[in-house]
């Protein structure tokens, strides 16, 4: 990863491309930079994970009982550290990330799939973000969509929230936590925590000028364990926002907004499909700690 330090990197809508496997060695701190610091900005900058020239981004590993990764195409960085923390752009931001977007390269044979391998975090925690894997800045006017499969917490946008997403949106894109730990899955965030902000973003399949909500079963949240359409654990607050995917592929609970809410949610909704045998799921929020659900539906 890159040092973070400095003013301004302004990708002018250009874009870096990963393809293949990429050995981190013992690194904890995996993305294009490591750590934006509170003097940073990056912004009209796109990330793709493409497919690879040599053609070795197929896994063979018929025993891959872990990861789950046999006979997809991925884009897959490798690290030996105890706990890790990953994101497209930044894996810790402190600065600003703005109007930048991530993509996994699909074509009509074949979709690739982002992947960490980290065998000595499995029973750890560890967070994988499709922008960053933790936010203490700003990150406004971003957009992902990706394919991931990992067995760690894993989310669209941002793995922990400390301080303010806007206007960002995770949409048309998998993302599969198959860990047998306590890590989880959510389409923006796995935690929103106290004082920080989601404002105005969204989770959803393909969208259409003719239906209220998405009929894209090509887009999904899935989990061996709980999880949630749009974040996972709230202690902060939730204002204008909405989630509107395929959550049905689980036998987990799910929620089809938030999981575990202990802080305020303000107009904000689901339309998030559900598995219809699966009792524990929930259609907003699955544990609400306080009364402070206000306009949601």
């Amino acid at each position: 990863p890159l040092n973070g330090n400095f003013a301004s990197f302004d990708g002018n809508g250009h874009s870096i491309n990963f393809a293949g496997t990429y050995d981190m060695g013992a690194s904890s701190e995996i993305g294009l930079f490591s750590t934006l610091s509170d003097e940073s900005t990056v912004k009209n900058l796109i990330v793709n994970y493409i497919s690879s020239a040599d053609g070795n981004d197929l896994n063979n590993d018929a025993n891959d009982s872990i990861y789950g990764l046999n006979g997809l195409r991925t884009v897959k960085f490798i690290t030996s550290a105890d706990s890790f923390v990953f994101g497209s752009i930044a894996a810790e931001n402190q600065g600003i990330i703005t109007n930048c977007q991530v993509y996994t390269e699909r074509n009509e044979q074949d979709e690739y799939y982002l992947a960490v391998k980290a065998d000595n975090a499995l029973a750890g925690s560890s967070f994988i973000g499709g922008i960053a894997g933790r936010n203490s800045g700003y990150i406004t006017n971003c957009g992902v969509s990706i394919n991931a499969k990992a067995p760690f917490n894993l989310a669209g946008i941002v793995a922990q929230n400390n301080n303010k997403i806007a206007a960002c949106y995770f949409k048309e894109g998998k993302l599969i936590n198959n860990s047998q730990q306590d890590q989880h899955v959510a389409g923006m965030a796995i935690e929103n925590s106290k004082d920080s902000q989601i404002i105005t973003s969204y989770v959803s399949g393909e969208e259409t000028n003719t239906n209220l909500y998405s009929h894209d079963s090509e887009s999904y949240i899935t989990s061996t364990l709980s999880g949630a359409g749009f974040v996972f654990n709230n202690a902060g607050l939730i204002k204008d926002c909405y989630t509107d995917i395929d959550l049905s592929k689980t036998s987990s609970d799910m929620a089809g907004f938030v999981f575990r809410n202990g802080g305020t949610i303000r107009n904000s909704f689901s339309l998030s499909i559900l598995k219809s045998n699966t009792t524990a799921s929930a259609g907003f929020a699955r544990d609400n700690s306080f009364d402070n659900l206000e306009g949601q539906f």
